[in-house]
């Protein structure tokens, strides 16, 4: 192999590793905004939830419907599902930035790799190390 085959060699595999790089980044950034949809979209069932027991907790005052401790267990019901919806919307969402962390970082390592085996190849094909 001549010398200007092995650059172009070295070159493309560099620009593959750089690729990867991107894809990578670019994944990490997705998984990254899919984490703050699914942020968002807690607060907004949140929001949903305290409107609806501030709907059912005023029709029970004005209709006198139901007791002192029928409506502290609607209360805490409410309370209890709140908190465990947060929960797990915040486990989806760090399972998503720990996605994407470990996706760039794969990209990343797998790019260099891959650039440094096509360098190796290249130089071995080359004769440099004969």
């Amino acid at each position: 192999m001549s010398a200007g085959l092995f650059a172009a060699s070295a070159g493309m595999s560099l620009l593959s590793a750089y690729n990867k790089f991107l894809a990578g980044k670019t994944a990490a950034r997705d998984y990254k905004i899919q984490a703050e949809g699914i942020e968002l979209a807690a607060t907004q069932r949140e929001a949903d939830r305290k409107a609806q027991l501030n709907d059912r907790l005023a029709a029970a005052i004005a209709g006198q419907k139901g007791t002192d401790a029928a409506l502290a267990r609607l209360s805490e019901e409410e309370a209890i599902s709140s908190e465990r919806d947060a929960f797990m919307s915040r486990l989806d969402a760090m399972a998503a930035r720990a996605k994407g962390r470990s996706t760039k970082r794969t990209a990343k390592t797998g790019g260099l790799l891959d650039a440094a085996t096509g360098l190796l190849g290249g130089s071995i094909d080359a004769g440099f190390f004969n």
